[in-house]
């Protein structure tokens, strides 16, 4: 028999002071944690739970606490998912279980003043080989562009794809601010490298941001709270618009 619980997607969230690993699932997760030392690593076991198509690991925007994240399914007694965070350094962190997620939030250390001499070795440490190639599935297409412009009174933003779009979904994020609209189009890959953000002036829309993973393209746009239950995806030829604001009347 397979797992009871499934952990449908995991996201970091930054702030100017915070990082926040997500662990999303389809119900309530029971975990444990232990810390391992070497290689530095946060290992959190949950009981009787799977992975729905998450790949084996995910290298994280470039932050001050995670380097990288990994998936393992255990056969052994049931079924084990565990979730490694490999670690930079020993900043302080809590595990928050919050409905069907379980938040890892890790808290920026103060940085003492140092010399110099001291900053350039510490810069020194932290330069990391380029991360190794995740094979994947040929993708359906190839994200291009995303701009964001007005549309009948609230933002549209528009992600231009070379290819077609064979699936997405969406999801939001109210705690901790900022609010967040999430749209994932799956079996996708980006033609940009690492993150991009895009500012945005006005009430609506404050940040976009876009991200290639192994296996989609993460488009996180940052919002106010109120539009969370006023926005739309409309699948068009050439891509994807996401529309907020404006009274849509409907959320995807």
């Amino acid at each position: 028999m397979g797992p009871k619980k499934m952990i449908n997607d995991i996201m970091t969230i930054r702030t100017a002071d915070s990082l926040t690993v997500v662990l999303q699932g389809d119900q309530p997760l029971t975990y444990t944690f232990m810390q391992q030392d070497s290689p530095q690593a946060l290992i959190i076991k949950l009981a009787d739970t799977g992975f729905d198509r998450l790949g084996p690991v995910y290298f994280p925007p470039e932050n001050f606490a995670v380097h990288s994240i990994q998936t393992v399914q255990i056969p052994e007694n049931g079924m084990e998912a565990r979730v490694v965070l490999g670690l930079k350094g020993s900043s302080p962190y809590q595990l928050v279980s919050e409905e069907n997620n379980l938040k890892v939030v890790f808290a920026k250390p103060t940085a003492p003043a140092k010399t110099d001499s001291s900053r350039r070795g510490q810069q020194a440490v932290r330069q990391r080989p380029p991360s190794p190639a995740v094979q994947i599935a040929a993708a359906s297409g190839v994200l291009k562009e995303v701009h964001v412009a007005s549309h009948d009174g609230g933002v549209g933003v528009y992600m231009r794809v070379d290819g077609h779009v064979k699936d997405y979904k969406t999801f939001t994020i109210d705690a901790p601010p900022p609010a967040m609209i999430v749209v994932d189009l799956l079996g996708l890959r980006s033609a940009f490298r690492g993150e991009q953000k895009i500012p945005v002036e006005g009430h609506i829309v404050k940040l976009v941001r876009h991200f290639g993973h192994p296996d989609k393209v993460r488009v996180v746009v940052e919002t106010e709270k109120a539009y969370l239950k006023d926005f739309s995806v409309e699948l068009v030829e050439n891509g994807l618009v996401l529309k907020v604001g404006g009274s849509t009347g409907k959320v995807n």
